[in-house]
């Protein structure tokens, strides 16, 4: 009798067990089958994260400078054509003014104040390509400039800043911003001659003794 209770609980001990694998089994095929379910989805999160990344870095809108140094000393130049382009277009019944020049000049400002650095300086381009000898020709080269410094476009904004005249308004500060770029190049003999033509500038003083110290520590931590 007592070895046929000892045959029967080392049989019930052994089903036991069994079913604990078996259940343990069921569990782990469970857990793997989450596992595998779950992948999918968090790879789809990874590859939607990084499109996301890539359109906001291309997005054409504003693009920010990312040479701290021009960054330093250019900053948005603000919108010195617009009340001029109103004056303009209140004497349009006067055929002094050309009326498709200021609507072209105003979308160009208008895209360049809403920070829509982009679309300005295309805006830009398109004016002075229709209009080579146009009233505002000055102000879309030095205004394409600024544009172009906002999208880290420094070649294009160089060669815009250099196609403004000496007797223009905008003269000084072209300067000054060319010398800038050009220091940031390491063309320190053609930025100084730049800043030559400020020498005498008493609004310009502050902001080349700042620029000069700037260029020194430009230089000792270049390698």
């Amino acid at each position: 009798s007592l070895k046929t209770e000892g045959f029967f609980e080392q049989a019930s001990s052994q089903n036991t067990d069994a079913s604990d694998a078996s259940h343990l089994e069921t569990q782990d095929e469970a857990s793997s089958t989450r596992v595998v379910s779950f992948r999918p989805y968090w790879q789809y999160i990874v590859v939607a994260a990084a499109v996301i990344a890539l359109v906001f870095l291309l997005w054409p809108g504003q693009k920010k400078r990312t040479d701290p140094f021009i960054s330093n000393h250019v900053v948005v130049f603000p919108d010195q054509v617009s009340r001029r382009l109103e004056a303009s277009r209140q004497n349009l019944g006067f055929g002094q003014v050309d009326p498709a020049q200021v609507a072209a000049m105003q979308t160009a400002m208008t895209a360049y104040a809403t920070r829509e650095y982009n679309e300005a300086k295309q805006a830009f381009e398109t004016y002075i390509q229709a209009y080579p000898t146009g009233m505002y020709q000055q102000d879309a080269q030095f205004y394409l400039a600024q544009s172009a410094l906002q999208l880290n476009e420094f070649p294009q904004a160089q060669d815009a800043l250099a196609k403004i005249s000496k007797d223009s308004p905008y003269a000084r500060e072209a300067a000054f911003q060319q010398a800038v770029i050009l220091f940031s190049q390491g063309q320190s003999d053609q930025a100084n001659h730049q800043l030559e033509l400020l020498q005498h500038d008493s609004l310009y003083r502050t902001r080349i003794g700042k620029l000069l110290h700037d260029v020194k520590d430009l230089t000792h931590s270049t390698p």
